[in-house]
């Protein structure tokens, strides 16, 4: 039987290029393997070094809690499986007398990958020790208006500048947050963060839910204004650059409120903590006051990645 030449060039030529289509078809799987177990690989190694970060987190806060923590550390270089990397940790220690307050930080990292966790521990504005937190509500100049008095509340007029060496700026470098868009306070609320506004307009705190929940530090370098009808319900302090309008109806459960300039309180409100004005004071009609100390301990936020 005779095979024709050009028959047996063509059988060739399929071969071939089912080889080459085969060939792809594999190298094709072999790099889409190679991305999966890169990013597998990843994986594995952020959950390491976050794992490792929140461990020495936890070890630090003993560690400072009982006193031993006076300044930034670094710890022995550890090797992680699989992927043979070399981890480093260090122990950033940041403090600002002026606030007053500190920064933890813990970074582990490795050649291509790192994990910054921190967390923020703040006093009262200007330090605990300050005279006019021994009062219940302070004003650098008058108070007017009428409130019920009888929880035995301190309250004094006309303490002159109280507030004059409080930096609103100093606290922007350890915020974390902008002030929380009307969807984050509806299906968030606040989050033991550092909450700051360097809006030219001020900020407000809207009535989107009538009890808002969590903690929160409330910094604006201008006005804050929070809305009518609100209920916070955690533990805020509320430091403002400029002046501060409480709506009618505010109740605020837990805290501390600090204004350099003026604080206009609006009518049946509610404040259970100690308030503080370096300018005038006006209080609506029905105002109740009741003074709580716990707003002076120190503030610490939740821990976040960086």
């Amino acid at each position: 039987m005779k095979i024709n030449k050009y028959s047996r060039g063509s059988v060739s030529i399929v071969v071939l290029l089912a080889c080459v289509v085969l060939s792809g078809v594999i190298q094709s799987l072999y790099y889409s393997l190679r991305e999966e177990i890169d990013a597998e690989s990843k994986i594995i190694l952020h959950s390491q070094l976050q794992s490792v970060a929140a461990d020495v987190m936890s070890c630090v806060l003993i560690k400072e809690q009982s006193g031993n923590l006076a300044e930034s550390f670094g710890l022995e270089e550890q090797m992680l499986y699989p992927g043979h990397k070399v981890m480093q940790t260090e122990v950033i220690l940041e403090s600002d007398e002026s606030l007053p307050g500190r920064k933890l930080s813990v970074i582990s990292m490795t050649d291509d990958m790192q994990i910054r966790l921190a967390e923020v521990c703040l006093q009262p504005p200007l330090g605990r020790g300050q005279e006019f937190y021994k009062n219940t509500l302070t004003a650098g100049r008058k108070i007017s208006g009428d409130f019920d008095n009888s929880n035995d509340v301190i309250c004094i007029a006309e303490a002159g500048d109280i507030l004059e060496a409080l930096y609103i700026g100093a606290y922007k470098k350890w915020s974390h947050y902008s002030f929380l868009t009307d969807d984050e306070y509806r299906q968030l609320g606040f989050g033991k963060g550092i909450y700051y506004s360097d809006d030219l307009y001020g900020a407000k705190v809207p009535c989107i839910v009538e009890a808002l929940k969590g903690d929160a530090f409330l910094i604006s370098e201008k006005n804050i204004t929070i809305e009518e009808n609100l209920h916070l319900l955690g533990r805020v302090t509320v430091v403002v650059g400029d002046n501060l309008i409480i709506g009618d109806n505010v109740q605020l459960e837990q805290a501390l409120v600090i204004v350099k300039n003026n604080l206009r309180i609006g009518s049946n409100c509610s404040i259970k903590g100690i308030v503080a004005a370096g300018g005038e004071i006006t209080i609506g009609v029905n105002f109740s006051l009741q003074r709580r100390d716990d707003v002076l301990e120190p503030y610490f936020t939740a821990m976040y990645l960086e």
